[in-house]
């Protein structure tokens, strides 16, 4: 079986006004977008937006799926929420960062700098190539 191309991929919008391309800076290939007309142009950057952001996931997504399942239901099922939030962490799926009600909204059981967990940057937005906007 073949590898893919390597990851991380990227959005780059520099293709032209009717072009969006998922790339890889590794090999000189994307997956490009284009849209019919000037109104389909957003459906083609939330299409490449979704295939980056699945590409430069997978791997760290499906290795938490498979520890999940063999530390959960094939192994006893003693996973708890400090278990898995440790392993998405690890796999850098989550980020800890700083609580404020401003930003997170007003939560009962945590104070302002109280530790808070987001998903990675990476899981809500994709990457847009550097001097592609």
């Amino acid at each position: 079986m073949s590898e893919h191309t390597p990851t991380p991929w990227y959005i780059n919008v520099a293709s032209g006004p009717t072009q969006i391309a998922a790339v890889s800076p590794f090999v000189d290939i994307g997956v490009c977008f284009v849209p019919s007309d000037a109104r389909k142009l957003n459906v083609g950057k939330d299409n490449a937006a979704f295939i980056v952001k699945a590409c430069n996931n997978h791997e760290n997504l499906l290795e938490f799926f498979k520890w999940a399942m063999r530390e959960g239901p094939w192994d006893g099922c003693d996973l708890d929420g400090a278990a898995i939030q440790d392993k998405a962490e690890e796999l850098g799926l989550i980020v800890k960062t700083q609580y404020d009600a401003e930003k997170h909204g007003v939560q009962s059981d945590f104070e302002t700098g109280d530790d808070w967990f987001e998903y990675a940057p990476d899981l809500r937005a994709p990457l847009i190539r550097p001097g592609t906007t």
